[in-house]
């Protein structure tokens, strides 16, 4: 295995609510010359009222605790022991739209999912791009307010399982 996965990242693609994870593996991988497509999940805007969690073939993760391809997603040291969500749509106030509720729903759900799959606590493991040191992004977008997304994620795993598990692999 390669890192111990400590943090879990969200991003949005600041594109078309209409898009999918080939577009954005396309974007990468043709325009910005990258091998593969940055991130290890997108969840897409919901269609007939579903959202779609996707697993992306370039940076696909197993589920264990070990990181074995590591993403692309932020400058800096922080994709080494971190995997990611991407929204897919642009979610800046001025030139985007408010998150879907149903989408916001499996963000959560799904950051529960890894908090529990990894044993990380919320308030701490969970960070937006512009919440990573060094960057200087506004990414996952001024319409998304991380701390209740992680307040949020915590609630969930309260209600599931009487709170957050801490990480006993530290």
């Amino acid at each position: 295995g390669g890192p111990r996965i400590t943090r879990l990242l969200v991003h949005h693609a600041a594109g078309s609510r209409l898009s999918t994870a080939e577009d954005v593996a396309r974007f990468h991988t043709e325009t910005r010359g990258w091998s593969a497509i940055a991130y290890q999940w997108t969840l897409r805007q919901p269609h007939n009222g579903l959202p779609l969690l996707e697993l992306v073939a370039g940076r696909a993760h197993r589920g264990g605790p070990w990181l074995e391809t590591p993403g692309g997603y932020v400058l800096g040291p922080s994709n080494l022991d971190s995997v990611a969500i991407c929204l897919l749509g642009d979610f800046h106030e001025g030139s985007g739209e408010p998150l879907p509720p149903a989408m916001r729903a499996s963000l959560v759900h799904w950051l529960a999912t890894c908090c529990t799959m990894w044993a990380l606590p919320p308030l701490t493991s969970i960070r937006g791009h512009n919440e990573i040191d060094g960057q200087n992004t506004s990414c996952p977008g001024s319409f998304i307010d991380m701390d209740q997304i992680r307040e949020d994620v915590r609630l969930v795993l309260t209600v599931q399982f009487g709170g957050p598990r801490e990480n006993r692999n530290t």
